[in-house]
């Protein structure tokens, strides 16, 4: 007998403390099962473009070789606002009203 309510007292803490994790549903996620929203901070999204969408922006580009005679190849594509903006230091995630930084007034040469 003693040897039985050991173990059920042990199946017990072992489900809930699962029961107390993330690991384990909660009662009002299992009624949306899979479609359950995940918070998200909104600087993931943008940190994913950076890494995936602009992979050309740092790679080097390979111009054709320098012959005697010839003029000197051109760089024909200068870099667009877009892509100087994204190799600008980043934004710090400051506190509303205490600490931000904006980048609104920029003008751009090329």
């Amino acid at each position: 007998m003693r040897k039985l309510r050991t173990w059920t007292l042990v199946a017990a803490a072992v489900v809930g403390m699962t029961g107390l994790t993330g690991c384990f549903p909660h009662l009002t996620a299992i009624s949306m099962g899979i479609y359950t929203p995940i918070p998200c901070p909104p600087w993931v999204t943008e940190r994913m473009q950076e890494k995936y969408c602009y992979k050309n922006d740092y790679r080097t580009a390979i111009m054709p070789p320098i012959r005697d005679g010839f003029p000197p190849p051109l760089c024909e594509d200068p870099p667009d606002d877009a892509m100087i903006l994204r190799t600008l230091e980043q934004v710090t995630r400051g506190v509303p009203y205490i600490y931000e930084e904006f980048r609104d007034n920029i003008e751009i040469v090329t």
